[in-house]
């Protein structure tokens, strides 16, 4: 007689895909804000570790913008980029969780919607969800979202921001089963605010 034993149609996926995310740490839910007066040729600098359950940290939050030029995991580049790295014993053990696994993504620091462009920020660019001023990336089991807000740019030249401020959600997502980013199942605009 031959034993039969059923599997849930989950673990079934995860097992084909190579993923599981019971090793994924799970983390404590963040909410940040953070603002930023810009001059030129300065830095728009954050970084905070992501915790987990246990408060050891997990993962690497940091963001910079173009004029950042000190040595770092990315090329960081546009009006404002963020990345998310996962730690191992405090060291950097993966590339950036942002970026999607597709080859426009991985091939590049900055084709990737962790970064900002100030186009991508004005009028109706700013308005197009996932690749406006508010994106959402699922991964390892949780949900970040990004949105920058209250954009005031400088009025003897338009094309320089003065302030603005980025507000940061990390929770928990048991859905996010991916290893890396996952694509918004909106289309990337085309030759469209700067895309």
């Amino acid at each position: 007689m031959q034993w039969i034993q059923l599997i849930p149609a989950s673990i079934l996926v995860a097992i084909a895909l190579g993923q599981s995310s019971t090793h994924w740490p799970q983390i404590i839910e963040t909410q940040r804000e953070y603002e930023f007066s810009q001059k030129s040729g300065q830095d728009t600098p954050v970084l905070l570790a992501l915790k987990d359950i246990d408060y050891r940290d997990a993962y690497r939050f940091e963001c910079h913008n173009g004029d950042y030029n000190e040595d770092r995991p990315i090329t960081f580049s546009g009006f404002f980029q963020c990345a998310i790295f996962a730690l191992k014993d405090g060291a950097i053990a993966s590339d950036n969780l942002l970026a999607a696994r597709t080859p426009d993504e991985q091939h590049s620091d900055w084709m990737n919607r962790g970064r900002f462009l100030l186009q991508q920020l004005r009028g109706s660019c700013a308005e197009i969800p996932e690749y406006g001023s508010t994106r959402t990336f699922r991964f390892r089991n949780i949900s970040v979202r990004l949105q920058i807000t209250d954009l005031v740019l400088d009025s003897h030249d338009g094309g320089v921001a003065k302030r603005f401020r980025v507000k940061l959600s990390v929770v928990p997502d048991q859905t996010a089963a991916s290893s890396a980013a996952v694509p918004p199942e909106i289309a990337r605009p085309v030759k469209h605010c700067g895309w």
